[in-house]
């Protein structure tokens, strides 16, 4: 008579329990990179998509760089966005959130957290990413002020003048889904005046000069002799760092050094 070999109820409870302990450890850590892939594959397409649109309008309108475009002119964003994306929805300045995450987005760190509002119309677009895109003409840096007596005082919302056409674009990967997170499925981007995008616009880099008036929130403006000394940082230089904003400022440009992968 053959004898027959099992295991025993204890065995297998054993085994069972080491899968869900291995299981428990590995899966988390898989989905997320998951999700993190797909984000990154997500934004590579609405920034290819851009990118497309950007070099069909300058070819359609026969010009040589984005200036001398009708994105220029008053309204030309909004034209250019219906014309040449596939929009499935548009919200106005005071509906941001029916486009948006109508939660607040957080930073990577967790430090910030803050609710979005576009400047002017979002759009969700056929792909399910919704974008926000405004002309600007200044752009908000961290600079210092240099005081008589040699002291250094921080502006924290100084302005410095963008020079050219310069368009600011938040994209949401994935509208109102979460993680509703900087860096992961929020970024802050500039269109620069040649048609490149990336995390800062063009500007005039450091201003330094006398004073006229203490007026941080205003543009720089020389000329009165004795007053302090006013410097406006380049922005790229004080930008936040990846992970440290609540909309993503930064993280595109560590994406391109690391060859669009969210290694953050």
């Amino acid at each position: 008579m053959k004898k027959f070999t099992a295991f025993t109820l204890s065995e297998i409870m054993i085994t069972v329990g080491i899968i869900g302990v291995i299981s428990a450890l590995t899966v988390p850590t898989l989905v997320k990179n998951y999700q993190k892939e797909a984000q990154t594959v997500q934004l590579r397409k609405v920034v290819a998509e851009i990118e497309s649109a950007i070099d069909m309008l300058i070819t359609e309108e026969g010009k040589s760089s984005l200036a001398g475009t009708s994105i220029s002119q008053d309204g030309g964003v909004d034209a250019f966005i219906r014309t040449h994306f596939k929009t499935v929805k548009t919200c106005s300045s005071s509906k941001t959130s029916d486009c948006f995450a109508n939660e607040k987005y957080i930073s990577i760190d967790g430090k910030e957290n803050k609710s979005f509002s576009c400047a002017g119309n979002s759009y969700i677009l056929a792909n399910s990413a919704v974008i926000c895109a405004n002309k600007i003409s200044q752009v908000k840096v961290n600079a210092v002020q240099t005081q008589p007596d040699g002291s250094i005082k921080e502006l924290p919302n100084a302005f410095i003048s963008a020079r050219g056409i310069n368009i600011e674009v938040f994209i949401d990967t994935n509208g109102a889904q979460g993680p509703n997170i900087g860096g992961r499925d929020m970024f802050h981007v500039y269109i620069q005046p040649d048609g490149r995008i990336y995390d800062e616009a063009n500007t005039d880099g450091i201003i330094c000069g006398p004073a006229i008036n203490n007026n941080p929130g205003g543009l720089p403006a020389f000329g009165n002799p004795g007053n302090s000394m006013v410097c406006y940082a380049n922005v790229e230089k004080q930008s936040k760092d990846c992970g440290q904003d609540a909309f993503g400022s930064g993280c595109f440009a560590k994406l391109l050094d690391n060859n669009w992968e969210m290694n953050y």
